[in-house]
């Protein structure tokens, strides 16, 4: 189901990977719901939305919505969160350079309600870290116990924290503190944070930013439907991957196209 918000009475046409998901009419308020006829396949999707309020020209939204669908569970196989994704990933990803949001992703680290969960590029290769806290909090951002930058979250609890300076390549300390007026620390996550070199990409090749919470198994569940393609990733990316046991946000890895990743 996909839902949303269009001028009134305008026609709003959804696609996934630019084929037609559907069309619907947005009622008098502007909201409008789509159910699809069909299933999402597993499997990497792009979805987005075009508005048409009675002039013949299509509106594209601000954001589209990366979708990676897991294979389903075999008869018999156990699903643990160590080795399969336990639910659909969903990343809201603006066409500007503002930073994705998360909407739906398996464990990403996390202390109460303060939650790390995306990290991104910018076209000039600036870093842009995520997530979520309680409403109007302030979040504040260190790198290696150095002050990178603070947000206050919005209504929903999101914010988005880019630092001014470029990151330099290699394996840092990420530090997300959330603090009350005074400045006291109500909550803090940590996480190694590895900045992303610059990578040749060949024909049939895409790239994955590792997120929190990521592991080499789950990119391969996602990318190829079977976590025992993980050696796949590892053998294109393994002048960056010392253990393919750990790997760490902020990285990015070339991943073989379908023609490409036969064992």
């Amino acid at each position: 189901m996909v839902a949303g918000r269009a001028a009134p009475q305008s026609t709003v046409t959804v696609t996934s990977d630019s084929q037609p998901l559907g069309k619907v009419i947005a009622n008098a308020q502007g909201e409008w719901v789509l159910t699809p006829d069909t299933n999402l396949q597993p499997g990497n999707h792009e979805i987005s939305i075009t508005a048409d309020a009675g002039t013949g020209k299509s509106i594209p939204s601000d954001d589209i919505v990366v979708v990676v669908v897991p294979e389903p569970k075999a008869a018999g196989q156990t699903q643990t969160a160590s080795n399969e994704p336990q639910q659909p990933l969903a990343v809201v990803v603006p066409r500007s350079d503002t930073g994705s949001t998360v909407l739906q992703a398996p464990n990403p680290p996390h202390s109460g309600l303060l939650v790390l969960q995306s990290v991104d590029y910018d076209a000039d290769g600036m870093l842009i870290i995520g997530g979520q806290a309680p409403p109007k909090s302030e979040v504040r951002a260190y790198l290696d116990n150095k002050f990178i930058g603070n947000a206050i979250t919005d209504d929903n609890g999101r914010w988005h924290i880019k630092p001014a300076e470029m990151v330099a390549s290699g394996l840092h300390t990420l530090r997300i503190d959330e603090v009350d007026a005074s400045g006291r620390v109500i909550a803090r996550v940590e996480s190694p944070f590895s900045r992303a070199q610059p990578l040749n990409v060949a024909a049939g090749e895409q790239l994955v930013v590792v997120q929190p919470g990521n592991s080499l198994w789950l990119i391969a569940s996602r990318t190829y439907g079977s976590g025992f393609r993980y050696t796949v990733i590892y053998q294109a990316n393994k002048g960056q991957i010392t253990d393919p046991d750990l790997i760490y946000p902020g990285q990015v890895f070339k991943v073989p196209g379908p023609a490409t990743a036969n064992p």
